[in-house]
């Protein structure tokens, strides 16, 4: 389980990573005068539909994974008793992914008047590129959007498995004298 963690940890770094770039480089590219007749404007979105093509191919490998290790943590924690502490380490893994979902959909909210700021300023030079950009920030918004549900959708799934699981725990709620007593007793 915490390799998982580890694993969206370091996807939620990746994704940052790349959705800072995504939303830097058609600015610098703007700066860099990149729309010539040279094609360097057709070079450049071809590169940029590649990313989000790469990134949607993370995203199925992420689901892919996501859901062998839910399958995995279900399996074995439903055959044995559990410890407090399985209980501590799904309520992380729920953070974490809840915490991943939050924050891509805050730099998704951040990024649409940035995004389409970068559109405006490409249509002063090229309508045709505008258009093109245009359809690439809607594919970078999807991809934000089923990154976040993925992980919304996982965060769920192991909430619906720690409620049933929790009454399974090893722990001896005491709730009256006689609960006490009868610990104790059972304690020898």
């Amino acid at each position: 389980m915490f390799r998982f963690i580890m694993d969206i940890d370091n996807t939620l770094e990746e994704t940052m990573r790349k959705m800072e770039q995504a939303f830097v480089k058609p600015v610098v590219g703007i700066e860099r005068n990149i729309f010539e007749a040279d094609g360097s404007m057709e070079r450049f979105l071809a590169e940029e539909d590649q990313k989000i093509d790469d990134l949607n191919t993370q995203l199925a490998e992420f689901e892919r994974i996501a859901q062998n290790e839910f399958n995995e943590v279900r399996i074995a924690l439903e055959g044995a008793p559990i410890t407090p502490h399985q209980i501590h380490e799904l309520d992380n893994l729920i953070y974490v992914l809840e915490n991943k979902a939050n924050q891509t959909r805050k730099a998704l909210q951040k990024s649409k008047s940035s995004l389409n700021q970068h559109v405006k300023e490409l249509s002063l030079y090229s309508k045709q590129g505008a258009s093109k950009m245009n359809k690439q920030n809607k594919r970078l918004r999807n991809w934000l959007e089923a990154d976040a549900e993925a992980c919304l959708k996982y965060a769920l799934l192991y909430r619906a498995l720690r409620a049933d699981l929790s009454d399974k725990t090893e722990e001896t709620k005491i709730k009256s004298r006689d609960d006490l007593d009868k610990f104790f007793d059972n304690l020898g």
